[in-house]
């Protein structure tokens, strides 16, 4: 099963408004949709005026796949 990561800077795209997610099972059916809510990074990129190497860096460390802890 594919997954999307979608990342938003506010709530509002995810619990009020859901056209992303019916944009996403449209066009990929079956798809587990995991969103990720970060209200700075807007804020960061308008006070950067454009995305840095930072500002990026970040985004994709909130999309990347995480491992579950290792256990002892």
């Amino acid at each position: 099963m594919p997954k999307v990561a979608v990342l938003h800077t506010s709530f509002v795209f995810v619990t009020v408004e859901p056209v992303i997610t019916d944009l996403i099972n449209e066009l990929i059916p079956g798809a587990e949709i995991l969103h990720f809510v970060d209200s700075d990074v807007l804020g960061t990129v308008v006070r950067e005026d454009g995305t840095s190497a930072r500002s990026e860096e970040r985004m994709v460390l909130l999309a990347r796949p995480r491992r579950p802890p290792a256990r002892t």
